[in-house]
């Protein structure tokens, strides 16, 4: 569900993860950041809502300077992530930053413990919903990922994917 924020204080996601999502001119909806527990969240704008993925706390903060940094570091790499011209390079991009930022390590590879949909996928990379059913689709044959359920389990060691 979306909060009710109000802009002018930062805030700290104390438990599960959230979206920071904002209405684009079309219409659609833009994901500017997926963030998880210690992430720091600018204030919304007023077009702006902080959407829940999983049961989540978050509260107002005076944030450190590491804190900053590391939601810049995020903002950054999520608007690069746009610049690649193929949508499979995009979604691959994003399953990894998401791998590394929220991910879990396991014999398989490393999982994403977020309810993600081909929309929310599409949200995030600026793709149509199906492009990145099409996207997912050549990832998992070429195995780079597979899936069980909503969550997707990137076929990469984790050293890999703290690199990346």
């Amino acid at each position: 569900s979306a909060l009710e924020l109000s802009e002018g204080t930062p805030l700290l996601v104390h438990r599960g993860a959230v979206i920071v999502a904002r209405a684009a001119v079309a219409g659609r909806r833009i994901v500017l950041g997926v963030l998880g527990r210690e992430c720091v969240i600018r204030p919304p704008r007023p077009d702006e809502e902080i959407i829940a993925l999983t049961s989540a706390v978050v509260a107002p903060v005076e944030p450190s300077p590491d804190q900053l940094l590391e939601a810049l570091r995020d903002r950054e790499e999520s608007l690069a992530i746009l610049a690649f011209p193929r949508h499979t390079d995009r979604v691959r991009a994003k399953l990894i930053q998401l791998a590394r930022m929220h991910g879990r390590v396991t014999g398989g590879g490393v999982v994403i413990p977020l309810p993600l949909t081909h929309e929310l996928i599409a949200d995030m990379t600026a793709s149509a919903r199906e492009t990145v059913t099409w996207a997912l689709r050549e990832l998992v044959e070429e195995g780079f990922v597979t899936r069980t359920g909503r969550q997707y389990v990137v076929r990469m060691a984790p050293e890999e994917v703290a690199e990346l």
